[in-house]
């Protein structure tokens, strides 16, 4: 008879703990429908404390307390429902990114979003934002431009936005459109350095480089460790004819690892303009073991023989950069002359031939008359005399004898 009365009164707790507990579920999960989550909270904390032991409780209890920033508190919730229930559940790797984000453990973020990503969570605008700043941060460029256009197609517009996905385009080498993801950013942070780099880097690849160097220039002002920052801009000042400023720049790209022949060609030429022969030839010389065809250094080294009289290695590179299509008439030309210096008139009319101009050419037929008479060949030295002449050129008189 006692038996059955205990057996009665606690069945009757159970039940009216059962019929406590079902409504303070149902009202915590309304409220966190109706977004009011402090309310929610305390409805699942009071639910909880009746002994309800759930996983689920503490998942939704968890995610109350992350609507309202309390992250710490819920991730202790999280990590409740993950011991019990394993790292399945959408909301639950869903709101672990979101406090590991916070909590600046990107790694481990990040590692929570995909899989989130993966089991088919529906991200908030914010935190669209967040995953695709995290796959940028990991180098998944394409698919932080995905989710970072979906945040700014939910309204999400802000500076950082456009700043991340104007990096993820300039890494993809869509520099088109990483300027114009760029330019917002800038205008609000005209001295943020890598936002700099990467715009000016951009425009200097699109070949926009007088429109990219107000950008390299703040970047090198904030200590840009992007070697081409100072690349580009040694070689801006070379094109201003200021050697000099291009030296100290371009030490600096060579300082931080940007080692290659367009590194030490524009080197030796800015020496070469300083008149520093010797030093000009090392740096075209560093450049072509290089890169032994690079036809720039090959005819700027020939250039450098050519002032110093060394004529047959001006012959040797200006027939180097012939072969690779990289010689201009003014090669040429010099390539005649360094003929001419070792007396071989017949190769010397045949490059000078090769450098002459369809127009403007009355200097270039008098110089061939001239090699033409050495060769004893007076019908063409007087053909080429007589052209110079109807063009204006003057005439020295041992010439004149010769065609008179």
């Amino acid at each position: 008879m006692i038996r059955n009365a205990l057996f009665f009164w606690a069945t009757l707790c159970v039940v009216s703990q059962t019929l406590a507990q079902a409504p303070l579920l149902r009202e915590g999960k309304l409220l966190f429908d109706q977004k009011k989550y402090a309310e929610a909270e305390k409805k699942f904390s009071a639910l909880l404390a009746t002994g309800y032991d759930s996983a689920e409780v503490y998942l939704r209890r968890g995610m109350a307390r992350l609507k309202q920033s309390q992250f710490s508190e819920a991730g202790t919730d999280f990590e409740i429902y993950r011991q019990r229930k394993g790292e399945t559940h959408p909301l639950l790797l869903y709101g672990l990114a979101l406090v590991r984000s916070e909590e600046k453990e990107t790694d481990a973020a990040f590692y929570f979003f995909r899989k989130a990503h993966a089991q088919g969570a529906v991200f908030e605008p914010p935190d669209l934002y967040r995953l695709g700043w995290l796959y940028a941060q990991h180098d998944y460029h394409r698919e932080a431009i995905d989710l970072l256009t979906r945040a700014e197609k939910a309204g999400n517009k802000n500076v950082a936005l456009y700043k991340a996905r104007g990096h993820a385009y300039y890494a993809l080498k869509q520099y088109e459109k990483a300027v114009a993801d760029l330019r917002p950013v800038l205008t609000a942070q005209p001295d943020d350095t890598v936002s700099n780099e990467y715009m000016g880097l951009s425009l200097a690849r699109l070949q926009k480089r007088n429109d990219a160097i107000p950008f390299l220039t703040r970047a090198a002002v904030g200590q840009s460790q992007q070697p081409e920052v100072y690349f580009y801009l040694g070689e801006h000042e070379l094109a201003n004819r200021q050697p000099a400023q291009a030296i100290a720049y371009l030490a600096k790209a060579d300082s931080l690892g940007f080692h290659n022949a367009l590194l030490y060609t524009a080197r030796g030429t800015a020496w070469f303009r300083l008149d520093s022969l010797p030093v000009a030839q090392r740096e075209f010389d560093r450049a072509l073991q290089a890169d032994r065809t690079h036809g720039p250094a090959l005819t700027a080294r020939a250039h450098v023989h050519f002032k110093l009289g060394r004529w047959a290695q001006v012959i040797t590179d200006v027939a180097l950069a012939e072969a690779l299509n990289a010689a201009q008439p003014e090669d040429f030309e010099r390539c005649a002359h360094a003929w001419a210096g070792l007396g071989d008139y017949t190769q010397a009319i045949a490059w000078l031939t090769k450098a002459m101009p369809k127009q403007n050419h009355a200097a270039y037929l008098l110089q061939r008359g001239q090699w033409w008479a050495r060769l004893n060949e007076k019908t063409k030295a007087c053909s080429d005399v007589a052209a110079a002449q109807k063009l204006g050129v003057p005439v020295d008189e041992e010439l004149k004898k010769i065609c008179h």
